[in-house]
Formats: structure tokens, sequence, C-alpha cells
């Protein structure tokens, strides 16, 4: 296996000077520019907040211990979009302004808004958020990881493994009314296909002070899991709360990205005991077997001065994020010169170079092909299960490969594409 980003540069060829959101430095001219926005301030700043960090640690990560790419300075340009589409707008024209080569919003609404633009501007995108209609049809934005609802059937197909009742399996959904939230009901016609019936589907919007009245509904038709799928930790702390206090396991109970983390699970205290995540990264606890996730920690705590406590999975996806911003230009520049850099580049020479990249196991090996139509623009179909164990996630499984949905198909696990009935 590779390892890429673990080794040191000897020799440092610049000086960085860090300045709030972004690295200033210079050599010889030449620097690359690459941004991201998140809401730093709004409703999800909790999770916006890391994002935007992990981005812009593992920027001066790549200056201060790689050299930059190819010896040239990196410039992270990282702004707060407050989760107002408008202004996530207007960041993107500002940002661009100034150059940048690369460019994500951790906001679905705001993300798909700006595609338009990005097609225009021959800017390439990797994504923060994961619904179809960033990628179906295919256009200028790229996962480093599968769908919301992919993530769901890697679950099911995980669950229904080890099923043993005499009946099909039943599901429930609880999420709030937007893009984030719909995303995850796009595996539906994959659980048709595997049998699995879904027997509630809730509209809660993530600011609710209580869920008692639709979990009462969804307790009623008794499912065997409960899909929530809401950016913040706090929302599923209080889902969480209002189902013990209607005596419903936490076990039944499967958190999508972002949704179970650390202070959602500090929040919801031992009501969140035996609830199931699914994760594109391993955890914390995991951290001593894999190498890119160990020298992200030591870089945190370097940095930062304090271990690595809550809101992993928002941290980890800017950290991820940042890191194939870099690579996939660093492949471009094995390309063309410096002076023909752009977007256009990227897209053309950096993408399709980008096989089997390893991030020392942080997140299952990453491929893109801008020719291989939606699906390749989708990094990597690896999860992992995780379970709340004393108060912490752990890791329950290996790398499971997901289904993939797309716009008028979907992949199963073993290859097979099967086209969605109508």
């Amino acid at each position: 296996m590779k390892k890429l980003f673990l080794m040191p540069v000897i020799v440092v060829l610049f000086s960085a000077l860090i300045l709030g959101g972004s690295i200033e430095c210079a050599t010889a001219g030449k620097v690359i520019k690459i941004g991201v926005q998140a809401d730093a301030s709004g409703p999800c700043a909790s999770c916006g907040s890391k994002q935007l960090q992990g981005f812009t640690d593992y920027v001066k990560y790549q200056n201060e211990v790689l050299g930059g790419i190819k010896g040239i300075p990196v410039k992270a340009y990282a702004d707060d979009m407050k989760y107002k589409i408008p202004l996530a707008m207007d960041i993107y024209e500002r940002q661009k302004s100034e150059g940048v080569l690369m460019h994500s919003i951790a906001c679905s609404g705001a993300q798909i808004a700006c595609m338009p633009r990005y097609d225009k501007d021959k800017i390439a995108s990797i994504s923060f958020n994961f619904g179809l209609e960033q990628i179906c049809p295919p256009r200028s934005v790229f996962w480093p990881n599968c769908g919301y609802g992919d993530s769901v059937g890697g679950f099911i197909d995980w669950a229904l493994k080890k099923w043993t009742k005499n009946r099909p399996m039943r599901v429930a959904f609880i999420f709030p009314d937007c893009s984030y939230g719909w995303a995850t009901l796009q595996i539906m016609p994959y659980l048709e296909h595997r049998g699995v019936q879904v027997v509630a589907k809730e509209i809660v919007t993530w600011k609710a002070a209580t869920t008692i009245t639709p979990l009462t509904r969804i307790k009623a038709k008794d499912p065997d899991y409960i899909f929530p799928c809401y950016p913040i930790g706090n929302a599923m702390a209080i889902i969480l709360k209002d189902a013990a206090t209607l005596g419903i396991p936490a076990s039944k109970f499967v958190g999508m990205i972002y949704t179970l983390h650390g202070p959602g699970i500090k929040m919801a205290g031992p009501a969140a005991e035996g609830a199931y995540g699914v994760s594109y990264h391993k955890m914390p606890g995991d951290y001593n077997e894999a190498p890119g996730v160990k020298m992200m920690i030591d870089w945190y705590k370097k940095v930062h001065g304090t271990g690595f406590t809550g809101m992993e999975a928002s941290y980890v996806s800017g950290w991820i994020i940042g890191m194939m911003d870099c690579k996939v230009i660093e492949k471009t520049l094995d390309k063309v010169a410096y002076k023909d850099l752009n977007g256009e580049a990227i897209m053309k020479y950096g993408f399709p170079q980008m096989k089997n990249i390893d991030s020392g196991a942080l997140y299952g090996p990453i491929t893109w092909d801008p020719d291989g139509g939606s699906l390749g623009r989708i990094g990597s179909r690896q999860v992992c299960v995780q379970q709340v164990v004393d108060g912490k996630m752990k890791t329950v499984t290996d790398w499971l490969t997901t289904p993939i949905m797309l716009e008028k198909s979907f992949i199963t696990i073993d290859g097979k594409t099967v086209k969605i009935k109508k």
C-alpha cells in the first residue's frame, strides 16, 4: 500500500504566515489557491466550524510538512457562509476573483446552487455533501465517498446478513425537509429490491425541541431500524432522549454521516448507548491501526495543543477534502506547467490520474474518472458501521462496500446494474 502525505519534506522550501483562515506565503511569486466555505456561525455552526478547521489544518500540514505542492505554497480561503445560500454565492464569486482553482461548500443547497457557476467557470469541486443532484448528470462535482442513501444501503446489506426473523425487515426514516434530509431517501428503490419495508417517513425540523409525536407514530409501526439524517448532534440527542422516554431502544437507531458523533453522544448521555452510525472514516479508538488517521491526530495536537475530541466526522471531512484538493492539483502539475494550471487543466489532467489514492486508511481508496459518467464522480464505495459503546463511537465492522444509487438505476455490491422501476 502506498503511503501518501506521511513523510515530511527534508528541505523547507518556503516560510508560511498563518492569518485567520488563510495561509499567506510566496515562493518566486507562485501560489496555489483553493477555496472552501461552511456554516461557522449559523444553525449548523458546530459542524461547519470543524469542517473549516479540518480543511485549513490539512493545508497547513501540506505547507509546513510536505513543502506545499511541488514546492509551491498553498493558500486556503476559508469563509463562513452562515448557512445562507445568497451569501454562499457571493463568497464563491469573491473566492473565484481571488483565483481559487477548486472550491467546496459544506451545505447541500448552496453547493447545488453554485453548480451552474462551476460549469461556466470550469472550476471543479470535491463535495462535503452527497445528494444525487450533484452527480446526475455528471458535471463539475466529485464525491470523496458514496452518497447518504448509499450508506443506508451499506448498513442494510450488513444487517440482512445477520437477519433471522421470518418476515421482511422494517425500517423508518426521520429527517429534516432539506436537500440533505431527502438525499437519504434516494436509497428507496434499493430497499425495495432487497425486500425491506419502509413503514414510516417523518419530516422533523432539526430545530425541534421535542420529537415525541413523530417518534410515537414511528413506534406504532414497529420498525427494526430507524434512520435519522441530521447534520448536527443536538438534533440526534433530542431524538435519542425522546426515544428513551418512549421505550424505543437506542440500538434501533442508525445515524448517518455527521448525525452521530462526539457532541451528540455527549448531549444524549445514556440514551445514546447502543445506537449505530455509518461512517466514511474510522474513529479515534481505531486510530492506532490507521497511519493516515494517526498522522491527522498527531498534527491536530501539535497545532491546537489539545487532544482530538468531538465532531470527528466534520473535522475529518474537511481534512480529507483539503488533502484531495492538494493531491489532484499535484497530479495536474505532473502534466502541465504552473503557468497552465487552471480548473480546466485539473479536470482534464488531474482527476483522471486519481486512481486508488491512499489516505492512510482514513478513508477507503479513492478513485475518480471524469469520463466515467456519474459513477466516475464517486471516489469510494466503502463505509464502516460504528456503535456507541461506553459513551464513545467504536467501529464494529471492517470496510463495507455499498450499493450505489444513480438517477435511473442502482449498482449492487456485486456490481450488477438494476434499472429503477417507474
